[in-house]
C-alpha cells in the first residue's frame, strides 16, 4: 500500500498578510462578514435548543484568521454558547451539539471564496489555542495575530507525520479492528491537544494534525473505523438463507 504525500501539502511558511481574498487590509470583507453571519444563523435553526439570545459571539478562527493559511485551509466559524446557562446536563450537550456540527457539515458543501465552511459549536468557558480570533458578530478582532517569524522544524513535523502514516498501513496491511482504528485516532487527537497545550497552534504536533487533515489520512482512518463497527452490527442476507436451509 502506497501513500503520497504532495509537497504543497507541507505548507507551513507564514505569511506576510492576512489572505485577502476575504479580508479587506486587518478587516473582515463585508459581504463575506453578511454570508457567514448569514450561514451561521442557518446552523443556530438546527440546534433546536438554543435561542438567539443564548449566543454569546461568531467567531472566524483557524488558519484563515491568521498568517499561515494555505488553499487546503477552512473557513473555521465558531457559535459560541456558555454551556452553563443552558438547562441541560453538560455531557448531554456536549454530545448533542457535537451531532448537530457533524450532520450539518455532512448535509452541506458551502464555500466562500473557495474555501470551504466549516461550523462549530464552542463553548465560551472552554480554553483556546488560537492566536487569531475575529468576532464575524461584532466585527473586530476578539484576539488579533500577528505575522511573527517563528521557525519551524519542517523534519520534526514530516518525522511525526510519516509515524501516523506507518501506523495506518500496517493497520490496513494486516486487517485491523474497529478498536485498532479508534485507538489511532485517539492518538492523533491526544498529539494535537498536548501540542497545542504545550506550544500553541504552530506546535510540532499540530502541523503534523493539519497535514494528515489535508493529506485525507485522517478522513480514511474515521471511515474505515465507522465501516467496521457497521460491518458487525450487519446480518447479511445470505448467512440467513444459508441458516434457514439447515
Amino acid at each position: 500500500m502506497k501513500i503520497k504525500i504532495k509537497s504543497d501539502l507541507f505548507d507551513l511558511s507564514i505569511k506576510k498578510e492576512l489572505n485577502q481574498s476575504i479580508w479587506d487590509g486587518e478587516k473582515l470583507n463585508t459581504l463575506v462578514r453578511e454570508r457567514l453571519l448569514k450561514i451561521a444563523d442557518d446552523f443556530i435553526e438546527d440546534l433546536e435548543i438554543v435561542e438567539k439570545e443564548d449566543i454569546e459571539d461568531i467567531r472566524l478562527t483557524g488558519s484563515l484568521a491568521n498568517y499561515n493559511y494555505t488553499s487546503y485551509s477552512d473557513i473555521d466559524l465558531h457559535v459560541i454558547i456558555d454551556f452553563q446557562k443552558l438547562s441541560a446536563d453538560e455531557k448531554f450537550i456536549e454530545s448533542f451539539f457535537k451531532n448537530k456540527r457533524t450532520i450539518w457539515n455532512n448535509e452541506h458543501d458551502i464555500f466562500i471564496k473557495g474555501f470551504d465552511v466549516e461550523l462549530y459549536v464552542e463553548d465560551d468557558n472552554e480554553e483556546h489555542h488560537s492566536t487569531g480570533i475575529y468576532s464575524v458578530l461584532n466585527d473586530e478582532w476578539y484576539k488579533k495575530p500577528k505575522p511573527t517569524k517563528k521557525k519551524i522544524d519542517k523534519k520534526a513535523v514530516l518525522k511525526k507525520v510519516q509515524d501516523i502514516i506507518s501506523r495506518y498501513k500496517e493497520l490496513v496491511e494486516e486487517g485491523g479492528t474497529e478498536s485498532n482504528y479508534k485507538k489511532l485516532f485517539k492518538k492523533i487527537i491526544d498529539m494535537r491537544r498536548a501540542g497545542l497545550e504545550k506550544e500553541g497552534e504552530y506546535s510540532i504536533e499540530n502541523l503534523a494534525f493539519k497535514i494528515l487533515r489535508r493529506a485525507g489520512i485522517i478522513e480514511k482512518i474515521v471511515n474505515t473505523f465507522k465501516e467496521l463497527h457497521d460491518k458487525l452490527l450487519t446480518l447479511d442476507e445470505r448467512k440467513l438463507l444459508i441458516d434457514d436451509e439447515v
